[in-house]
């Protein structure tokens, strides 16, 4: 691709011709053509597949200033560097000189002519590149002026609102999150911290016994009331839940406070359950371990029947914090233990010692879908038009992006657990197992290939394909009804949402990016990220021009539309009615009781019961 540019360059500059008589005639032409039908564009960046897609559309562009040196889909600098790019370059192939000088003269005067004219349509994915000021009304524009729940903090928000509203499926599956702001924050986190930390303890006992595996030999150390405590706190936890799953506002868990013995005991609790999971240390030893396994089993499958959060829950109590002003995984943190999470955040409070540098807490997904024993994610993109009527595109094709190591729950390196191209490409030439692609990453077509030929599960990525499209859905009615995004009027915009397969086959919603970068990092990227853009073009180009065009005679590519906005529906609740649902509220105790009893006899009347009650089969 480098080649190309520069030799393309070089043609410009071999010789220069005018354009003659017939062939300005036919420019005036074609610019009062495209003047009189509203079809003038301007790209601000390097998007070649964009021009040359709009241009055999009947488009015509007007060049900005700023981006003189985009004529011919060049690159401004001299100096460039490909993976720098907005965009991959667009090869064509058989040009010559005299073809490419002659197509320079035409753009040149076409823009000239348009000179006074406004753009009906500006391209550019980086949202302040464009003058929003002097935007006309009617003037498409590939952005949307507020899209806050792309950031991880506006993401955290959405996400944690989603209970406070009716999703119309419950597909879209994502981590527990914590904004670290304040010292509030913390304790919440904090307390999310410990219960997970005692739920651990009871599953690794649980599995350890089921597997055979060695807890407590003649020379174990650790008490057993260290297992006493857990169960406590697991059963406290369990009742919240039940209170969750019948209340619609459930109290809040967390203590505004605590005092410095209460925090030495759970440091210390802590510090042993860490050393027994990773087999550091051992529980004191007794003969008959039966009762302990089904005390243990029976919280651990109480607490999977009433968590929809089950699937992120393991053995290890495995958190990932970010950053909220960083990208391409700069900054991201893995860590196991509270005190060195503290330890990142603590020093960096602001000057009145209250607010954080603001930070991200995810749970750690400790059980993902693996290939070769290597953790993987999808890169999702789809598209939200907003030209006649609110619409979900989700294109069908994308790429998987692979760690350079193996998965362990136990190593936090980044090559291991962190999938960004710009972090795992300085593992590529280590890559282990040497079975994995060059590039660290698949298209969509070879990850579905690999599921019917490898794993003999030929319908798999169909249903997974389904379920990401179901959790975008959900998500912007989430970000439409919390008022996170401005669906402005004659406006579209290109979202990455990245998701994480667990080993269930459920895809979890891990990040989504408003500016999702399409530079060409890899051969892959390149590829489908021009087919991409050329397909972004036509959908927009037909949704402008949908009421003038035959029905169903859209070309749209690898789009596939998912979702249109029922504009007669009622409005949105507003969004103080929305955060009311974040917000705890006490809880009436008997009232709660009366719901579970009429849920209860309510179960036991319905003929599936009644069979089983009677064992009529």
């Amino acid at each position: 691709m480098t080649q190309y540019i520069e030799q393309k360059r070089q043609m410009l500059t071999e010789s220069e011709q005018e354009l003659d008589q017939s062939s300005k005639m036919m420019v005036v032409s074609n610019v009062s053509h495209a003047v009189d039908k509203s079809l003038v564009f301007t790209i601000l960046g390097y998007y070649p597949i964009v021009r040359h897609t709009l241009i055999g559309l009947g488009w015509l562009e007007k060049i900005d200033p700023r981006y003189k040196g985009h004529y011919l889909d060049i690159p401004m600098r001299t100096d460039f560097i490909l993976t720098a790019l907005d965009s991959a370059p667009l090869i064509i192939q058989n040009e010559t000189v005299k073809i490419v000088n002659k197509e320079f003269q035409k753009r040149k005067l076409e823009s000239t002519l348009l000179e006074d004219e406004e753009p009906n349509l500006i391209f550019s994915l980086k949202r302040h590149y464009i003058n929003w000021s002097t935007l006309g009304e009617d003037t498409i524009v590939s952005n949307f002026p507020k899209c806050k729940f792309c950031s991880k903090y506006g993401l955290s928000m959405c996400l944690q609102s989603i209970r406070s509203f009716q999703c119309d499926n419950k597909s879209l599956i994502f981590p527990r999150c914590y904004i670290i702001s304040s010292e509030i924050s913390v304790r919440r986190f904090t307390q999310d911290f410990r219960e997970t930390l005692c739920f651990s303890l009871l599953r690794f006992v649980k599995e350890s016994v089921e597997k055979h595996r060695v807890i407590s030999p003649l020379d174990g150390v650790i008490p057993w009331t260290r297992f006493d405590f857990a169960e406590t706190v697991c059963k406290i936890r369990l009742n919240a839940l039940q209170l969750e799953n019948v209340a619609e506002h459930p109290d809040d868990r967390f203590k505004l406070a605590e005092s410095e013995t209460e925090s030495e005991v759970w440091l210390d609790f802590g510090e042993d359950v860490y050393n027994v999971i990773n087999r550091r240390s051992y529980f004191r030893y007794i003969h008959d371990k039966h009762p302990i396994y089904i005390r243990a089993k029976k919280i651990i499958e109480s607490f999977e029947e009433l968590s929809k959060q089950e699937i992120y829950y393991s053995t290890f109590n495995t958190w990932v914090l970010k950053p909220v002003a960083n990208c391409s995984g700069y900054g991201i943190k893995i860590h196991r233990k509270i005190e060195d999470i503290k330890r990142e955040i603590y020093p960096l409070k602001s000057l009145n010692n209250n607010i954080y540098i603001r930070f991200v807490l995810q749970k750690y997904i400790e059980r993902p879908l693996l290939i070769y024993g290597v953790k993987f994610d999808l890169r999702l993109w789809y598209l939200v038009t907003m030209i006649n009527e609110m619409k979900i595109w989700v294109y069908q094709e994308g790429y998987v992006r692979f760690c350079s190591k193996p998965h362990s729950n136990v190593h936090l390196e980044e090559s291991r657990h962190l999938t960004n191209v710009r972090i795992q490409k300085q593992y590529r030439d280590r890559r282990d197992p040497p079975e994995l692609p060059p590039e660290l990453m698949w298209d969509f077509r070879t990850l579905r290939d690999y599921f019917t030929e490898q794993m003999n599960l030929p319908n798999m990525w169909d249903s997974i394909m389904k379920k990401m499209e179901e959790s975008i859905i959900s998500l912007m009615q989430c970000a439409m009804i919390t008022n996170l995004i401005d669906l402005r009027k004659n406006s579209f915009q290109l979202f990455g949402a990245d998701f994480l397969i667990h080993q269930n086959f459920q895809p979890c919603l891990i990040e989504v990016n408003n500016g999702p970068g399409l530079s060409p990092t890899t051969s892959i990227i390149a590829k489908k990220t021009t087919e991409l853009l050329a397909d972004i073009t036509r959908v927009v180009n037909y949704e402008r021009n949908s009421l003038t065009c035959i029905p169903n005679s859209i070309d749209s590519g690898n789009f596939h539309l998912i979702y249109v906005k029922d504009l007669t529906q009622p409005p949105v609740p507003c969004m103080e009615k929305v955060m009311q649902g974040i917000i705890s509220t006490p809880i009436n105790l008997k009232e709660w009781k009366k719901n579970v009893r009429v849920k209860q006899e309510r179960e036991m009347n319905t003929p599936e019961m009644r069979r089983k009650m009677f064992k009529i089969y």
